[in-house]
């Protein structure tokens, strides 16, 4: 089994680049450089929901990482996205992968952190549920977790709300790591 270090992003850290996994629809980008600085990079999904299956998509990931030396991967989601908005409030699914996902998510977990929680206690669980399922996947992914392993790549969550306020949180595996290496 291989160890991984979480952390929380510190003022410290600042100087390396550092990949934020976004949700395009969450414009966060501004907000993140003006808090993290300038010289880092940004992948985006719909509610920050990766697909981890195309292979030419892990390998230009996985260059990326490395040519760009990474040394920091940021999962963010945003309580005021569009789709965890949907999914929480039961609107009509605008047909994107994304949502099946978050769907899947609320249901699941609906008993644990959902029922009888005010509306913005709901949001704010459902984007932590968004951060930590990507990050299971991520780590899970050959091409990535390997990548992440050999590089000594951090990875880190963060939520965010409409106010741009960016809340670190703490980010564990929930299911066994296995590279395939």
């Amino acid at each position: 089994m291989i160890n991984i270090t979480f952390r929380y992003l510190s003022i410290e850290n600042y100087m390396h680049h550092i990949l934020f996994l976004v949700c395009p629809f969450s414009c966060l980008e501004q907000p993140l450089k003006q808090r993290y600085g300038k010289q880092h990079l940004f992948l985006t999904a719909p509610a920050a929901v990766f697909g981890w299956s195309q292979v030419d998509h892990l390998l230009a990931i996985r260059d990326v990482l490395v040519q760009q030396e990474i040394r920091e991967i940021c999962v963010v989601a945003d309580t005021s996205c569009r789709f965890i908005h949907a999914v929480i409030q039961k609107d009509k699914p605008f047909g994107l992968s994304a949502e099946k996902i978050l769907i899947e998510l609320y249901i699941d977990n609906y008993f644990r952190y959902f029922k009888d929680q005010a509306i913005e206690n709901q949001r704010d669980q459902l984007a932590k549920l968004i951060v930590q399922r990507q990050l299971d996947e991520l780590i899970a992914v050959p091409f990535i977790g390997g990548c992440i392993q050999e590089n000594a790549i951090a990875v880190n969550g963060l939520v965010s709300s409409s106010r741009n306020f960016f809340k670190a949180i703490s980010l564990k595996p929930t299911q066994p790591i296995n590279y395939g290496l």
